[in-house]
């Protein structure tokens, strides 16, 4: 109950859903445009995942998570795929 009786909860959660909202719109301006049958370009790609990077870390910041880290684990699949596995480009 502390969640819902603490009184910065409602505007921090306002400002929350405000820059999800902003996040959205911002990707939609972006990707303005563009055929949804093809891919993104890699600079499209950069700013949207830059304006959901920083969204989310802005949100996260809101509900009182000052840091978080992420480690990208490199995993070997080879043994298991076989030797004429290829990666998908399409």
């Amino acid at each position: 109950m502390t969640v819902f009786t603490h009184f910065f909860f409602i505007p921090r959660n306002l400002l929350c859903w405000l820059s999800a909202l902003g996040c959205m719109l911002i990707c939609a301006v972006i990707t303005l445009g563009h055929p949804r049958s093809q891919k993104l370009g890699p600079m499209r790609q950069q700013l949207c995942a830059l304006v959901v990077a920083l969204t989310a870390r802005f949100g996260l910041l809101m509900y009182g998570i000052p840091w978080i880290t992420k480690s990208k684990v490199l995993s070997d699949y080879s043994k298991w795929l076989g030797p004429d596995w290829r990666v998908d480009t399409a």
